[in-house]
């Protein structure tokens, strides 16, 4: 099995998903207006004022009909999301770095791939809806290791050619434990 590179772990948080204008959505005739196929178009179109109307509810469905974090399972998983709040989203999610990294990975490496897939994670769900905070809980073995609070107008002055930690450094976050796991 080819496990992650430092190179690899870089590339994870250094692109995200096309963001949706939701706006610009709800007053557009056609797909071609917003450079969408016609049928993610007319998925997104019949929910966009609900959207910004801030229906969490509708939120939740989105993230269940797009799976925005789908191209990530191979990263991490069991992504779980929750907000009762229209302008926040939490999520959860496991990390699995015998299965990312190999057995044997220095604990600088290890930090590295949790929080570029923090990162990731928290990008895509801006990208997807018009929230303007993410937290991110990153578990190992049923224990939160990372918690990033996201704010969107600090995540669109990020540098991204930044290590991965550095760019966390920016965010209100704690950790648990960060090294390699025994």
């Amino acid at each position: 099995k080819q496990f992650l590179t430092e190179k690899d772990i870089y590339s994870i948080y250094k692109v995200s998903d096309k963001v949706i204008d939701w706006t610009e959505l709800l007053v557009s005739s056609s797909a071609d207006n917003v450079l969408m196929d016609e049928e993610e178009w007319k998925y997104y179109k019949s929910v966009a004022s609900k959207v910004l109307k801030g229906d969490i509810d509708i939120y939740l469905k989105i993230i269940e009909d797009v799976k925005p974090l789908d191209d990530l399972l191979s990263f991490g998983g069991d992504f779980e999301f929750g907000t009762d709040n229209s302008g926040l989203m939490e999520i959860e999610f496991d990390v699995m770095p015998e299965d990312i990294l190999g057995d044997h990975y220095s604990d600088e490496l290890f930090c590295d791939y949790v929080c570029a897939t923090s990162i990731r994670v928290a990008r895509d769900i801006f990208a997807l809806l018009p929230v303007s905070i993410i937290i991110v809980h990153t578990v190992l073995k049923n224990q939160t290791i990372l918690s990033v609070l996201f704010n969107r107008r600090e995540m669109d002055k990020i540098n991204y050619n930044s290590r991965p930690m550095e760019i966390i450094n920016h965010f209100k976050h704690g950790h648990l434990y960060l090294g390699s796991i025994g």
